[in-house]
């Protein structure tokens, strides 16, 4: 047999080499490799395609289209339906001329004459090399999805969810089941609905929502904090479809913040607050004094003869008095009243929602007289007393309320100590 089919046994060479599909015409027999069956002819989308002149494949096995990654079990039902002269549909990886890879969806018939003997093999070929990409590259982003670290939550405009990766059951509790065609509003706190319809409104306006800190609901009901970013999903004319929503469990994260927060605001031997917040929080409690009408007292407090103790004894004895004189502080105090240590020996005290002069002088006397106990600690007693010196709103003014009240202690200092005394007084007495 010719390696070529005469054209006058292909009446429709015309039309096949204007096609874009791939053509490819074969032999019937031999099958047996390397040898054929021979291609007896190919069209212009096959030249196309591979690179190959059709000089140089007429004649040829179609096995030179093959290589490393063709699938061998896809080889084997090919030649078996070759074989039962039955036609096949398959998807096939093949190379070109320059071994560029390309994929191909082709249905191979056999050919009959008019008696019905089968005189060739034709095999139509579709070009799928950009779809097999396209589904490698879903395959890939599925995958990176799936086994993110992150929970990845697609969802619709309406908010109803439709995917749900394995990070996102971890960390919200549902599974894929329960999740799917589900409302993204059962992950929202009672308080954090109105959320939903601020994000949707960004998404259809094609914003991005990047590192949003916010808190969503576990399945047991739980609050876990997250950090989301949020992007619209487009379809492929580019229409806004929904939103891709990104989560990552901050909880770890907030309680490092909080630890960080308590540190920068608290005195770390005594864990009351230091003097910076002191100060925020008197001007919060002047605010409020202000608009109730209400005394507001400010009380500078030392230890007295500290600096002896520390002397005597070292600094762990020390540091354990001033834990002590802190607790003991606060056993005289409201739960609404402010304790902070300024560092050393040296503590304020704001008290709030007073009536009068005496609600202070009760309190202040309450602390002097429980010091004046003296404390046990180690075994030592040690003799510990009070200085406080105390400015009163409104009578003293707004400014400087801690200047007077420390003004008013170091008064009391030089008077006798252990005693306590209102900045007004000072230059009475």
């Amino acid at each position: 047999m010719s390696d070529k089919i005469d054209e006058k046994e292909l009446p429709f060479k015309s039309v096949l080499d204007q096609t874009d599909d791939v053509v490819i015409i074969t032999e019937v027999e031999p099958l047996n490799e390397p040898f054929g069956p021979k291609i007896l002819y190919v069209n212009n989308a096959f030249t196309t395609l591979t690179g190959y002149t059709q000089e140089e494949v007429l004649g040829k096995t179609p096995r030179i289209l093959q290589g490393d990654k063709t699938d061998k079990n896809t080889l084997k039902r090919i030649r078996t339906a070759l074989e039962k002269k039955e036609a096949i549909h398959v998807e096939l990886l093949n190379y070109a001329k320059d071994q560029t890879e390309y994929w191909l969806d082709f249905t191979i018939i056999p050919i009959k004459d008019s008696k019905g003997r089968i005189q060739y093999f034709a095999a139509i070929e579709h070009d799928i090399t950009e779809r097999k990409k396209l589904e490698d590259a879903k395959a890939m982003l599925s995958a990176l999805v799936e086994f993110s670290g992150e929970a990845i939550i697609g969802k619709n405009l309406e908010g109803i969810i439709q995917s749900w990766n394995k990070a996102a059951r971890n960390l919200y509790g549902y599974t894929e089941k329960e999740a799917i065609d589900a409302n993204i509003k059962m992950l929202f706190p009672k308080e954090r609905q109105g959320e939903l319809q601020d994000i949707m409104d960004k998404i259809v306006r094609d914003e991005h929502i990047k590192g949003f800190e916010t808190v969503r609901m576990h399945k047991d009901g739980h609050i876990i904090p997250v950090s989301l970013t949020i992007a619209p999903i487009k379809n492929a004319r580019g229409k806004i479809i929904g939103a891709s929503t990104t989560a990552r469990d901050i909880t770890q994260q907030k309680i490092n913040e909080e630890k960080l927060k308590h540190l920068a605001e608290h005195d770390v031997l005594t864990g009351l607050i230091n003097r910076p917040l002191f100060e925020d929080r008197m001007v919060q409690a002047l605010a409020i004094a202000k608009r109730t009408n209400c005394n507001m007292a400010v009380c500078f407090l030392d230890i007295d003869g500290f600096k002896n103790i520390n002397d005597t004894y070292g600094h762990n004895i020390g540091d354990l008095v001033l834990c002590t004189a802190a607790k003991c502080m606060q056993k005289c105090i409201r739960d609404i009243d402010t304790l902070a240590r300024f560092g050393g020996d040296e503590f304020a005290l704001i008290l709030s929602y007073l009536n009068e002069e005496k609600d202070v002088i009760k309190i202040v006397k309450k602390l002097i007289h429980l010091f004046s106990k003296g404390f046990l600690i180690e075994n030592y007693k040690l003799k510990v007393t009070l200085s406080i010196g105390i400015s009163l709103y409104p009578r003293d003014g707004m400014n400087d309320l801690l200047k007077k009240a420390d003004a008013a202690m170091y008064y009391v200092k030089k008077h006798g100590k252990n005693n306590f005394i209102f900045f007004n007084a000072i230059d009475k007495d």
